[in-house]
């Protein structure tokens, strides 16, 4: 088995099950179990996508956003997945005016969702506030820029 099919299933198998007790326990945007296995599914597609080497990549979803949060939390567990299954560290870069994460990681986490798994799921867009969501769905007339969002950029 060549090492991206081995990755893609590691990422596929990984358990989270520390993350999912976590985010139970903790106060977020996560309101039941059911958005808890939701949403770290959705964080394995989006890590599917960095596995694939598509960059930069922008983490658009509060929801997602949660979990990888709380995965960066626990350290040793996070820095091992990434040096064990992923390669190399997954750094997760908020975007600032300082140090933007490119505009095309939008357009890349968009695009490259739906060709590998389909529509991009209206979870996804749960928990933004309505300028950001209509960004993210290609209203783009108004000029204005999400603000608060992050990504990887490789």
């Amino acid at each position: 088995m060549d090492s991206l099919k081995i990755k893609l299933t590691t990422i596929n198998n990984y358990s989270f099950d520390f993350l999912k007790e976590r985010l139970l326990l903790e106060e977020n945007l996560l309101n039941s179990e059911n958005e808890v296995n939701i949403a770290i599914e959705e964080f394995r597609k989006f890590l599917i996508l960095v596995a694939l080497e598509i960059k930069p990549l922008a983490m658009i979803s509060p929801k997602v956003d949660d979990v990888w949060h709380q995965f960066v939390l626990f350290t040793e567990k996070y820095s091992d997945f990434c040096t064990h299954v992923m390669g190399k560290f997954i750094h997760h870069k908020p975007n600032t005016t300082m140090d933007p994460v490119p505009l095309e990681a939008i357009d890349n986490v968009l695009s490259h969702y739906q060709s590998n798994f389909g529509k991009l799921p209206s979870f996804w867009f749960e928990g933004l506030d309505e300028t950001s969501r209509q960004y993210y769905l290609g209203n783009r007339d108004n000029g204005v820029i999400p603000k608060k969002w992050s990504g990887w950029t490789g």
